[in-house]
């Protein structure tokens, strides 16, 4: 599996996010349709991106929450040893 870059995960980002507000404001009947066509195309890979974002983070969170508990045990190690 090829790692998809950064910087194009972020211009999907920004590319889906821009949609829904113009989406969401007032257009023309013909403009609505464009938008939405064009929103739809990329719609399952927005969505996908979104989803990915969030577990990245989370797992991010909690790499930093365990190495916090690690150096916590190892601090309780030595103080443990000193006594």
């Amino acid at each position: 599996m090829t790692a998809i870059p950064l910087d194009k995960i972020d211009s999907i980002l920004k590319k889906g996010k821009n949609l829904e507000e113009q989406l969401g404001k007032e257009n023309t009947s013909e403009k609505f349709v464009e938008l939405s066509k064009e929103y739809s195309e990329i719609q399952p890979l927005y969505e996908s991106v979104v989803e990915w974002k969030n577990i990245y983070l989370e797992i991010s969170d909690l790499k930093k929450i365990l190495e916090e508990e690690l150096l916590v045990s190892s601090h309780i190690r030595m103080l443990e040893k000193l006594h």
